[in-house]
């Protein structure tokens, strides 16, 4: 299982590597930015909608609105086998 954190910033070729993640099987992708949301949306308008139900958003939880596919993050912290 492929699982990606993005970075923080927004940053240069983003979109097209994030896409290119998704086809060859990322199969989450943890989306966590500083930007306001307006980026996100511009971020996520682009990314081909078959992938957004792969994307976990980490804050600005109000897109999923306007994106229902997408995930929001509980916060919570899960173990596996007793390590984090």
């Amino acid at each position: 299982m492929i699982i990606v954190f993005s970075h923080i910033d927004f940053v240069p070729d983003e979109l097209q590597i994030l896409i290119q993640l998704f086809e060859n099987g990322m199969e989450k992708l943890h989306l966590k930015k500083l930007g306001n949301i307006a980026q996100w949306r511009g971020l996520l308008t682009q990314i081909p909608e078959k992938f957004r139900k792969k994307i976990v958003i980490h804050s600005n939880y109000e897109l999923q609105q306007e994106f229902p596919e997408i995930q929001l993050h509980s916060g919570k912290v899960f173990e596996n086998e007793g390590k984090y």
